[in-house]
């Protein structure tokens, strides 16, 4: 079967603050806070994100056509050489996780996650593809010939959730069983389940999603958090705060997996799909109003 390619490529990290220009991919702008009126104050630290991530292709570490590994690494400031995944020889039934880590530095901050430039290529016609009704660009069409549309992005599944394991909130992989641990289990928070890429961006605030988890597990949180700061000394609900911000105490897994399911066709061949992953961040006082003593606050919070 000749190749399907799945190239996630790019990943740019942009620290947002006053000024919140998104930029392109590989473009890396760091802004600090500017307050003119209050420069008698003292200056609050700069956030920092840095992030980690651990790359599983069919239940084992990831390697390119050469044989070199990537997908895996400690925690970092990403640039344009880190790759979540970057596949090129994809077949029915195939799979993969990254476990990614997030690392908020100096300062709590509020985040956004985007996957961006979403591209699904047909690139050209092959025999099998010609005889697929399901394959509109190439049905019919003579071997070889353009195709204008690719297949991959309706035919692959995307899963994304919070890898927080057994117990509520993150105390840390060596304490709680099933913390950052690559798999959909325990009490792990699911936020896509099966989501198809055709579209050109796709946006997520990582903010909303983690005050649905506080909301979640609100009685446990309240009795062990009443103050709902999120600081319970790596206890239960740590890193679980009312108003959804990521503490700088805490690191935060979330799972992204991925699968091309066994039943597809041949309308799939010689396809492509990739799209550019953007973490964005601000520091939290920067976020707009979420007071964080109330249990469900989503119609005061800007994101």
């Amino acid at each position: 079967m000749p190749k399907n390619k799945l190239l996630f490529l790019i990943i740019s990290l942009i620290l947002l603050s006053l000024a919140t220009n998104a930029s392109a991919a590989g473009i890396f702008e760091f802004f600090s806070s500017f307050c003119p009126w209050c420069s008698f104050r003292q200056p609050s630290p700069t956030p920092e994100l840095l992030v980690g991530s651990v790359c599983h292709y069919n239940n084992g570490a990831c390697f390119d056509e050469a044989g070199n590994p990537f997908g895996t690494w400690e925690k970092a400031h990403l640039n344009e050489r880190h790759k979540f995944f970057n596949f090129s020889d994809l077949k029915p039934g195939d799979s993969g996780e990254d476990t990614i880590s997030l690392y908020a530095k100096n300062a709590d901050i509020c985040a956004w996650f985007s996957i961006k430039n979403v591209k699904n290529k047909g690139n050209f016609c092959n025999e099998p593809e010609t005889a697929s009704p399901r394959d509109r660009d190439c049905r019919a069409k003579t071997p070889g010939a353009r195709e204008r549309r690719g297949e991959l992005g309706k035919s692959m599944k995307f899963d994304l959730w919070l890898d927080q394991g057994e117990t509520p909130g993150f105390q840390g992989k060596d304490k709680d069983r099933g913390e950052g641990d690559n798999i959909f289990n325990y009490n792990d928070f699911l936020i896509w389940k099966g989501k198809h890429l055709i579209c050109p961006r796709y946006d997520l605030s990582l903010r909303g999603e983690l005050r649905k988890v506080r909301f979640k597990y609100r009685r446990l949180c309240n009795q062990y958090d009443p103050d709902g700061d999120g600081n319970t000394n790596y206890g239960t609900c740590h890193g679980l705060v009312r108003d959804g911000r990521l503490v700088k105490s805490a690191i935060y897994y979330f799972g992204f997996g991925w699968e091309l399911p066994k039943e597809t066709g041949n309308e799939a061949q010689t396809d492509s799909l990739s799209f550019d992953v953007l973490i964005s961040y601000k520091a939290n006082n920067l976020c707009g109003g979420c007071a964080n003593n109330c249990n469900l606050c989503e119609w005061k919070c800007k994101d």
